[in-house]
């Protein structure tokens, strides 16, 4: 089967992957979201496909669990996770170990989760009217999703732990032996 095909039926089943994940009950916020989006980057670069991914995920499960006042907001504070896991470096250098490598996801994990959390936050603190409209406001808004935050990191370092054990698993059964991540290098 081409290698075009596995990677098209991939997409697919991510996208299942993530829609379900948000449709399953959990711990809110602890869903696959951060780690599809910063793992699509890592694979798929910084083209539309890559956004595609997390994006067409959230549509699909919004489409059972119902689109709101911030759905427009949620989907663009997922966009920077895909542009972070980018920065994957797609071959492991010369000489680097292994943990490093390990510690450069876990850092751009935890940046993914933060800039969501102030995104998503400053959209509920300024598009409703949960939280006044003045610093304490503000204040009181972040303070009060420090539970979701924890929850997302929890959630994404999980699911990324899940994701990345799997596609090493995938490749090493597919005989690839290059040390790289990325699909570009098999797109024909």
């Amino acid at each position: 089967m081409k290698k075009n095909l596995w990677i098209g039926i991939l997409f697919l089943l991510l996208i299942l992957f993530v829609a379900g994940g948000r449709l399953l009950p959990h711990p809110p916020n602890f869903t696959p979201l951060m780690a599809i989006a910063l793992f699509s980057g890592a694979l798929l670069g910084r083209g539309p496909l890559a956004y595609l991914l997390p994006l067409g995920a959230m549509v699909v499960s919004d489409f059972f669990l119902g689109f709101h006042s911030l759905s427009g907001i949620v989907y663009l504070a997922m966009a920077p996770a895909v542009l972070l896991g980018t920065f994957v470096q797609q071959t492991q250098p010369l000489g680097e170990k292994k943990s490093v490598y390990g510690l450069k996801w876990i850092g751009l994990a935890l940046g993914a989760d933060l800039i969501f959390y102030v995104i998503s936050n400053l959209g509920v603190w300024y598009v409703t009217d949960f939280y006044e409209k003045s610093v304490d406001g503000l204040i009181q808004c972040f303070t009060l999703a420090l539970p979701f935050l924890l929850n997302q990191i929890l959630g994404t370092g999980t699911f990324l732990g899940l994701l990345l054990f799997t596609a090493y698993g995938l490749k090493v059964l597919a005989g690839w032996r290059s040390p790289e991540l990325s699909y570009q290098k098999y797109k024909r």
